[in-house]
């Protein structure tokens, strides 16, 4: 993502441009969130989305700001294999991921109500 103003480049999580200073808008175009229950809430889901990479715990939602496109989402817990969903970024169109914890599983997954 560019800022509007001078082009420089933006990391998704910027709130002012590092070059000219200029307010970034806040509107977020992606929310992952993992809605807290007891099964799995210890655990914390590690996330990584194009170089960013941070830690998802139980009750916690993180909204983003991508650029237009495909982006895959990465994400698993502990030293577990890691899986991956594509989501695609269009104007106008918030999409959300919402992660579940599945006993059954022995891991987290994309719950259907996600809008990717």
């Amino acid at each position: 993502m560019k800022c509007e103003n001078c082009e420089n480049e933006l990391k998704a999580t910027d709130t002012f441009c590092e070059s000219c200073g200029t307010k970034v808008s806040s509107d977020n175009n992606l929310i992952i969130s993992r809605p807290g229950k007891f099964a799995g809430a210890a655990v914390a889901l590690h996330i990584t989305i194009d170089d960013m990479e941070f830690d998802l715990r139980a009750g916690e939602e993180k909204g983003l700001r991508l650029a237009n496109g495909a982006h895959v989402v990465k994400y698993k817990i502990w030293c577990r294999r890691e899986h991956e969903v594509t989501v695609n970024i269009e104007d106008n169109k918030v999409c959300s991921i919402i992660f579940k914890y599945d006993a059954l599983w022995g891991g987290f997954k994309v719950a259907k109500n996600s809008v990717l």
